[in-house]
């Protein structure tokens, strides 16, 4: 597909406190992708409303229900997109991630046209120290790719295929993803969801039964860590920078748990707290801040994303703030490590006549409420369907857009 851009446009969006296997290859190339290597442009104002206090467990005094117009300052400078192979739909975008300091992009392509269902990650670099080397699924139907994690410093990632999870480890000197032939987690059912903790030390994984967590040694060999948790139909998963704290969610009974891991009773993950429910597809998408303390929870059929930090005097969580968007709106979340930032994916948005084109949202905290910075980014294609996946770097300086249906990713 020809390459496409981001067009920047305000949006309105309301923000409503509530009180509430088998191992690959070493290093093995994946068919040549056409490729746009990122633009540099010149910004022409400063970021506003970036988060510089923690959210505190309290609700901002802002009556249910207010709509935020958020400041429509064209703060972000987009670079060009990565497209996938011109000679078909290989899903390129299906999956992205980001390290922490938004050096490194990766970006999954399970039905990778050149190599059918195989699957591929590819990895670009967005700074002068990004990585650029790709992995290829070693079988008809791996579908490696469907999801894709990589840890704060760039240097581990870990990718789901059908019913495999793989870990790979970057060699320095030569910048290429090596994997030993024991860092392989095989799962009797489809792996459905993958986090590797930012720390790159442990790793979460769901299937439709379970989702259990790994330590991972020098060599990204896996080994279990405490007991398996309920999983579900449709679960989403995160976990903390140093992997004590772990998130479930099931969009399917829209349920979402926080566990945190007991060092003291033969390492088992404990409940923290009483389930969080809400609209439906509650828990479709979640995700964690580094030490565990917010949470945000997408539930795109009820249009919403809702952030939630420990309760006072108590070992659960609340409400904080909901905010709310078009059709799909909370498909894709990500948030950075201090737990300020969030991005939010609407993929199913629609722009200038055009449908599904899709946008990408950045809402920072400040003060004691949450609030959209820059503008909404939209797809400028038509099904292009971009934020249906999305992340984010640790200073929100970066974030980045995975486009599902028309096969690219912009950064």
């Amino acid at each position: 597909p020809t390459p496409v851009t981001m067009a920047p446009s305000p949006q309105t969006s309301t923000s409503s406190p509530t009180g509430t296997g088998t191992s690959r290859p070493t290093g093995s190339a994946a068919p040549t992708p056409v490729t746009m290597a990122p633009s540099p442009q010149t910004s022409t104002s400063s970021p506003t409303g970036t988060g510089t206090s923690r959210p505190t467990g309290s609700a901002a005094p802002t009556p249910a229900g207010q709509t935020s117009t958020p400041t429509a300052t064209p703060i972000f400078t987009q670079g060009e997109p990565f497209t996938g192979v011109e000679n078909g739909v290989d899903s390129f975008g299906f999956s992205i991630d980001l390290d922490g300091q938004g050096n490194t992009i990766l970006i999954g392509a399970p039905d990778i046209a050149d190599n059918p269902s195989d699957g591929a990650v590819f990895a670009f670099a967005l700074t002068g120290t990004g990585v650029e080397d790709s992995v290829n699924g070693t079988a008809n139907g791996d579908q490696l790719g469907q999801r894709v994690s990589i840890s704060d410093d760039g240097l581990r990632m870990a990718t789901g295929s059908t019913n495999q999870v793989d870990i790979f480890l970057l060699d320095n000197t030569t910048n290429v993803w090596e994997q030993n032939e024991n860092a392989v987690i095989a799962l009797p059912d489809e792996v459905l969801d993958v986090a590797l903790s930012r720390d790159g030390m442990r790793l979460i994984v769901a299937d439709a039964n379970n989702a259990t967590v790994y330590m991972l040694d020098e060599f990204g060999v896996p080994s279990r860590l405490g007991q398996s948790v309920p999983g579900g139909i449709s679960p989403s998963v995160a976990i903390s920078f140093t992997g004590d704290v772990i998130v479930v969610g099931d969009g399917a009974s829209s349920t979402v748990r926080i566990y945190q891991l007991n060092t003291t009773v033969d390492q088992m993950w404990d409940l923290r707290g009483n389930d969080l429910s809400g609209g439906d597809s509650f828990g479709r998408t979640v995700a964690i801040s580094g030490d565990g303390e917010v949470l945000a929870v997408g539930s795109p059929n009820n249009r919403s994303v809702e952030i939630f930090v420990p309760m006072q005097g108590s070992i659960g969580y609340e409400r904080q703030e909901t905010i709310t968007g078009g059709e799909s709106f909370g498909s894709s979340i990500d948030i950075n490590n201090n737990g300020d930032a969030l991005v939010i994916g609407e993929p199913l948005a629609d722009f200038m006549e055009m449908n599904d084109t899709g946008l990408v949202q950045l809402w920072e905290f400040s003060g004691d409420t949450w609030s959209q910075t820059g503008e909404t980014l939209y797809g400028t294609d038509p099904n292009q369907q971009m934020g249906s996946d999305v992340a984010v770097n640790n200073d929100a300086t970066t974030i980045a857009g995975g486009g599902r249906a028309d096969s690219d990713a912009s950064p």
